[in-house]
């Protein structure tokens, strides 16, 4: 599967450029975020992951658009797959939903996790505390609990229902396992979380293309989301099997975010050229559409998309 990620386009423009797409040989496309955000600003990318609730419509397209999207892209064989943040809201201040943040979120104080964030790099490799705690001041949000599930289950059978064919989920890491064993020490809930299970459960459509980012972690924390979806991930050692990862050269994270208030100095063609050796190894590849480049368009891209996959 060849992914195409339009981070920052509008769902109408994705649908104008499905037959380029298509011709390029990318069977995917990753659109941006459709929830309801905090604030309407295409310059500042990373407010497409403050979402504010469970609904479908932002500035990038309301729920006709998704659906008028989904139904040129099946003619072309293209899959369509919604971005989707399920670990935590919009903020107000450190770890305080945002005003704008649904009111049956807000209104309901289990379904919030505890306002302790994460600190460096130590805390983020804490299993517990990566599922526990708030990361980046962002109110976290407790997928523990059997209402917030059921809202984000109804929330993303109402995106199949608009024709979307996958999700990929963001934040994977910080999403409790069913495997996930803790200590009850201290006042730790020592619960496994069953929300992988009832999301497969509770899915219409049983073959979609799901895959979850986990980013810069252990190969055997790796192989334990192996059971409910592709992974996404920077982490490609030879002991994971490569069938079961969606690899990348770029995330949109990397590309804005290279150094302290600096974009990505590295040339879109350098990128299609790394891109092009991934695509010979890894059957599941995604591709970042820079802002303002139609580098993605480049005819090595087209050959690579199309190239077999050679064995180890």
């Amino acid at each position: 599967m060849r992914i195409l990620h339009c981070l920052n386009w509008d769902l109408s423009e994705i649908k104008r450029r499905i037959p380029e797409i298509a011709d390029q040989k990318f069977d995917a496309v990753q659109i941006n975020p459709l929830q309801p955000l905090k604030e309407d600003n295409k310059e500042n990318w990373w407010l497409s992951y403050q979402p504010c609730g469970f609904t479908i419509g932002n500035q990038y397209g309301k729920k006709e658009d998704l659906i008028q999207l989904c139904q040129v892209a099946s003619q072309y064989k293209i899959k369509i797959i919604g971005d989707v943040i399920i670990t935590h809201m919009a903020q107000k201040a450190e770890m305080t939903p945002h005003d704008r943040v649904d009111s049956h979120l807000t209104d309901n104080p289990y379904v919030w996790r505890e306002k302790k964030n994460l600190k460096g790099d130590w805390e983020y490799n804490d299993r517990y505390k990566v599922t526990h705690y708030c990361a980046g001041n962002l109110p976290g949000l407790n997928l523990y609990n059997w209402d917030l599930q059921d809202r984000i289950i109804q929330f993303l059978n109402e995106c199949i229902d608009c024709g979307m064919e996958g999700f990929r989920i963001d934040s994977g890491k910080s999403i409790p396992l069913p495997t996930d064993e803790f200590s009850p020490w201290e006042g730790r809930d020592a619960r496994s979380c069953d929300f992988f299970l009832r999301m497969q459960e509770g899915l219409k459509k049983k073959d979609l293309c799901i895959y979850i980012e986990v980013l810069n972690t252990a190969p055997d924390l790796i192989r334990k989301y192996f059971p409910f979806g592709l992974v996404l991930t920077d982490v490609e050692q030879e002991e994971l099997p490569r069938e079961a990862l969606v690899s990348f050269v770029e995330s949109h994270d990397q590309y804005y975010n290279w150094r302290p208030g600096m974009i990505s100095p590295i040339s879109d063609t350098c990128i299609t050229d790394w891109y092009c050796a991934k695509a010979k190894y890894f059957p599941n590849t995604l591709y970042y559409a820079r802002p303002f480049s139609e580098e993605w368009k480049n005819p090595k891209m087209k050959e690579a998309n199309q190239q077999k996959v050679l064995k180890r």
